[in-house]
């Protein structure tokens, strides 16, 4: 088991393959279920789209015009 006082010391494959740094020991742990899709964020707005169109059509208009306004050709 490695310990803290590893960080920054130089690791031979057989130890890990790494070069300094953190340990896999301290790297943070995600599970599958933890993550989040990008189906689901889309899910999500749609849904909030849904309920609240005044608010989604008022942000989309915002940002077209500043998008529009700062990105204009001339």
């Amino acid at each position: 088991m490695q310990t803290a006082g590893n960080f920054g010391q130089t690791l031979t494959p057989e130890t890990g393959g790494l070069t300094g740094g953190w340990t896999s020991e301290f790297q943070p742990h995600r599970s599958a279920e933890s993550q989040i899709s990008g189906q689901q964020i889309v899910d999500a707005l749609r849904q909030y789209a849904r309920e609240r169109p005044e608010t989604v059509a008022l942000w989309a208009f915002g940002l077209g015009f500043v998008l529009g306004w700062r990105l204009k050709p001339w």
